[in-house]
């Protein structure tokens, strides 16, 4: 009787590592594909790409909330702010009240080399979920959504219990 239930529960496993690896086999090639989109512009990276996105989103954004929205280490970071604020992207300031803390903004032509992106990924995303119908893109957009709430709070109760994924400090 068991063995329908073990059964079951080795079938969902691996459905469960499937879905893992499919996701990481999706952010390789979106990030592939964001790279070449980026490249057009003369960034250098998809990663480059997001970190102007998520600085626009958020104009005045303290490095450490952004190496926190994008996952990146405080090294990493610190790497890619030189190379952007060397092409003339972004402009990194410290904070009146706390000068402690690092925060950037775009330059002028940051905003451009975002905006001349912008026909080239609507054009891509048109064509990478034009395989979904408006039902299923907003389905699988939710299900996304709920799926990275749940990794963050999953990684906050990790360093809450004493497990950080990354050994560095917390300070700007």
């Amino acid at each position: 009787m068991n063995s329908g239930h073990e059964e079951f529960r080795a079938e969902h496993e691996q459905r469960t590592v499937e879905t893992v690896m499919n996701l990481f086999r999706a952010s390789t090639l979106l990030s592939r594909i964001g790279g070449r989109l980026a490249q057009q512009v003369g960034l250098a990276s998809a990663q480059q790409w997001t970190l102007l996105a998520a600085i626009a989103e958020k104009e005045g954004i303290s490095l450490k909330e952004l190496r926190r929205n994008i996952l990146v280490t405080k090294q990493n970071i610190s790497s890619m702010m030189d190379r952007l604020r060397q092409a003339g992207y972004v402009r990194t300031y410290e904070d009146r009240a706390d000068r402690r803390v690092t925060r950037v903004e775009l330059t002028a032509a940051g905003h451009e080399v975002l905006h001349s992106l912008r026909p080239l990924y609507v054009e891509s995303n048109r064509h990478t979920f034009d395989i979904f119908n408006a039902e299923e893109q907003k389905a699988f957009a939710g299900l996304l959504d709920r799926l990275v709430e749940h990794l963050n709070r999953q990684e906050e109760s990790l360093e809450a219990s004493g497990f950080p994924l990354h050994k560095e400090e917390e300070k700007d």
